[in-house]
């Protein structure tokens, strides 16, 4: 209650019993708990899966587990804005053949359905376009979400070193050493680097392929500030 210690298995139980659950409502609030202590993504998807599993989450949050599938499968983004293509066919079976790599035609409808039901994309009298997404959250599901996207991007890119001709990609890196409080400016500069491309690409008419730009900003080695180590 002090939020000075993670809960236990054993004290899980004996706050779900103080609480008065039912069985229902402590395996609920065990998942929870699984959730919040979770030491990787796997496990924390796995939680997940059991906590949208529950009638009460599905009560509690609607919209929260499309919003989740949403971010976790690279091809639903991709999707959405292949709909910006003036070839672009509502038809499962020409999007999964479009997809780079293809995936099966099952996955495309199910996402279709969720994009169509978000409002991601609209269907109107035959036209597909982007639709506005205004879905938010502050659930802490959304950081898992946002974390097995990165996931799945990073590794598309990975893949088109071997998949993409030369031409068609940039496959960059930089390594240098710098200052901590350096950090700020330099995210200052990639949002600025991406507000630029936005403004240079969203008015683009007649687009014909849908690009991801992955950019990355980690430290390689320990933040000594963060050590509390006194400076040289």
């Amino acid at each position: 209650m002090e939020n000075q210690r993670n809960l236990s298995v054993e004290a899980t139980d004996r706050v779900a019993e103080a609480l008065k659950l039912n069985d229902d409502e402590t395996s609920f609030f065990r998942a929870l708990v699984e959730f919040d202590q979770a030491e990787n993504r796997t496990k924390k998807n796995e939680s997940f899966e059991r906590i949208s599993a529950s009638r009460h989450f599905r009560k509690a949050g609607r919209i929260e587990p499309d919003f989740f599938e949403y971010l976790s499968h690279w091809y639903y983004p991709t999707i959405r804005e292949m709909t910006a293509r003036a070839d672009f066919r509502l038809d499962a079976t020409w999007i999964a053949g479009q997809l780079l790599p293809s995936i099966p035609v099952a996955d495309v409808e199910r996402a279709l359905e969720v994009l169509l039901r978000l409002g991601y994309i609209i269907d109107d009298d035959g036209i597909v376009k982007r639709g506005d997404a205004s879905l938010t959250t502050g659930h802490e599901v959304n950081s898992l979400a946002i974390v097995n996207y990165h996931h799945q991007m990073i590794e598309r890119g990975a893949e088109s070193i071997e998949r993409t001709a030369r031409e068609y990609r940039d496959i960059s890196a930089l390594t240098m050493c710098v200052r901590p409080e350096q950090v700020p400016e330099l995210k200052r500069r990639v949002h600025a680097f991406r507000e630029t491309l936005m403004a240079l690409t969203d008015p683009t008419e007649k687009p014909t392929t849908v690009y991801q730009l992955n950019i990355q900003l980690f430290p390689l080695n320990t933040i000594r500030e963060l050590q509390n180590e006194p400076k040289e």
